[in-house]
């Protein structure tokens, strides 16, 4: 299955992939998974997942803040 940046949002600190409920944190060196939900076995390859999740905090840090 294809992921899309689409398919994700950012749930307090966590980034969530909405179809697989798989969950994603910022470590302190890297993002982190806290969870793969139902990724691999609908198909998503969590290669992808983290790669996208890893796309969003980037993006967040690169918005200024106020």
């Amino acid at each position: 299955m294809k992921v899309e940046l689409s398919q994700f949002i950012v749930r307090g600190d966590k980034i969530v992939h909405l179809p697989t409920g798989a969950e994603f944190w910022k470590g302190d060196e890297d993002v982190v998974n806290c969870g793969w939900g139902a990724g691999a076995s609908m198909g998503y390859d969590p290669e992808d997942l983290m790669e996208h999740a890893r796309q969003i905090f980037v993006r967040q840090r690169a918005v200024p803040l106020g």
